[in-house]
């Protein structure tokens, strides 16, 4: 169990399938697309996530800012993709901060030695989230996203 506290503002707790719901009807940024409506694939995904205690929500001043849904795929091996609330480039140092640190509490949770994420080319800002965060670039996914823009792979290995 995730045991984050970043302060009385801002925490880190276990995701929950209703926080990323909430997010993409508020008008969600994830990989640099506006979503508005959450269809039922992404209801079912977002409850896969709720069950891997490795996802993560960041609250600030009790809004969901961000969520991590972490899958494993095999032992050592996980697969991050996040929500951004429209409202976190105001608080981007505050939550990558956060973000950082729970991810580190991940990998001693998960015993995992790589997690691994896509960025659309598009996304200029999610590009510099991953890169600050420490994810190295690995290679170009042709045609990946649902809408057949590229996308980077990115891993960080420890």
């Amino acid at each position: 169990m995730l045991t984050l506290c970043r302060d009385n503002e801002m925490k880190i707790v276990p995701f929950r399938a209703t926080d990323a719901l909430d997010l993409i009807r508020s008008g969600v940024i994830e990989c640099g697309a506006q979503v508005s409506e959450p269809n039922g694939s992404m209801a079912s995904l977002a409850e896969f996530y709720e069950r891997e205690s490795m996802s993560v929500t960041c609250i600030l001043e009790g809004k969901v800012l961000f969520c991590a849904m972490i899958k494993p795929l095999w032992p050592g091996v996980a697969e991050v993709a996040a929500l951004f609330d429209k409202s976190f480039s105001n608080h981007a140092l505050s939550g990558c901060r956060a973000a950082r640190e729970a991810m580190d509490q991940v990998f001693e949770i998960g015993e995992l030695h790589r997690l691994q994420t896509t960025v659309r080319v598009d996304f200029a800002a999610g590009v510099r989230f991953a890169e600050w965060m420490g994810f190295e670039r690995e290679g170009l996914a042709k045609r990946y996203s649902h809408d057949g823009v590229d996308a980077w792979y990115y891993a960080i290995v420890r």
